[in-house]
């Protein structure tokens, strides 16, 4: 466990990483420490704040604690701060979101490039090179993860796409999920995508796999909140067409914030299905229906609003429309007057933009 003097300015304030090895009894100690002004705990990494315990009641003792000891206390995290996420129970206790982190995370990746490459070009579906309908990556198996992967092999879609399913032997998801149709094993389509670490790039996708398929089938982190991974961000990034088996209203939020549904293809009403085993089977069925259109007709019908949506994620990049204004501010304030490294990753992903476009002019 960290020391408080690791987290400390020397002017009583404190910063703490939600994937540090800080705990919450450690930010409350801090909170409680005389002397103490301010406590910042970042962590746009995660959906909900994991530094302030486990749950509402937690996190509002420990907004009292702060305000009672004249403790400012500042909060950022990755899920979406609006009225379609009515699942998540944080919305309310005035903590500030970065709820498109990892699409910040992904240009970033992408401008450092890959390989002999200083920039990642897109990896985007090739007409002539077209062997399957999708792609749908998956690491932990999930219960809902579980859940899906099990109604897409019952639906008979595996032979449409290109499907990974790692760690699918972890002891604590075993019995999470009673699977009806598939027996798990480990599934991979390409065998050159893990390092010489065993390890893959989750910000950097097969390459492959993404120029043989058309759409990418997205299993995201959560069904308790609208909170965009690398998952979605990924495809998005390399002009894909995309569907995700996620929270309620997943589609509905990316539309309001100026995205485009594949409509002509896709009927989303299965979006606002609380059920979610429901929704999930509904969701299936919308891939099994994708998967009746020819590959290269299904590119046309999507090329052109893939292409769109990246437009809109580098617009959203330029203009940091989903950057907490304080954090940008806190960032620079503190890599002026600190030495915390972290500070300049995040600052780098708030300018991926700026990066990504430095890079590509530099290809």
């Amino acid at each position: 466990m960290y020391e408080l003097d690791d987290h400390n300015d020397n002017q009583g304030r404190y910063v703490f990483y939600v994937w540090s090895q800080s705990t919450f009894e450690q930010v409350i100690k801090c909170i409680k420490t005389p002397g103490t002004k301010e406590v910042t705990i970042i962590g746009p990494e995660e959906w909900e704040p994991l530094l302030l315990g486990c749950g509402s009641e937690d996190r509002l003792r420990t907004i009292q604690i702060a305000k009672k000891c004249n403790v400012k206390l500042r909060v950022y995290m990755g899920s979406v701060a609006d009225k379609l996420n009515h699942r998540n129970k944080h919305n309310d206790f005035g903590f500030e979101n970065w709820s498109n982190y990892f699409g910040h995370v992904i240009a970033r990746r992408h401008s450092h490039g890959n390989g002999s490459l200083s920039y990642t070009p897109p990896y985007t579906p090739e007409y002539d090179k077209l062997e399957k309908h999708f792609t749908c990556m998956n690491g932990r198996p999930h219960w809902w993860r579980s859940m899906f992967i099990d109604k897409l092999y019952g639906a008979g879609l595996f032979d449409y796409g290109y499907i990974s399913w790692h760690e699918w032997d972890y002891e604590e998801y075993k019995s999470l999920w009673d699977f009806e149709y598939w027996v798990p094993e480990k599934l991979e389509f390409q065998k050159d995508f893990k390092g010489t670490d065993g390890m893959c790039d989750i910000f950097v996708p097969p390459r492959n796999a993404f120029e043989k398929s058309v759409f990418s089938i997205i299993s995201e982190s959560n069904l308790d909140c609208l909170f965009f991974t690398e998952k979605t961000y990924v495809p998005i990034y390399h002009q894909r067409p995309f569907l995700i088996w996620g929270a309620p209203n997943s589609h509905a939020y990316l539309k309001k914030i100026g995205f485009k549904l594949f409509d002509n293809v896709i009927d989303y009403s299965f979006d606002s299905i609380e059920d979610d085993e429901k929704r999930c089977e509904a969701f299936v069925k919308q891939v099994t229906e994708i998967c009746k259109i020819d590959k290269h007709e299904l590119l046309k019908l999507t090329q052109s609003i893939a292409k769109e949506n990246r437009d809109v994620y580098l617009d959203h990049l330029k203009t940091k429309k989903f950057v907490p204004k304080e954090l940008i501010e806190y960032l620079e304030f503190n890599i002026k007057n600190s030495y915390h490294k972290q500070f300049e990753g995040y600052l780098e992903c708030v300018n991926s933009y700026e990066l990504l476009m430095e890079s590509y002019n530099k290809k």
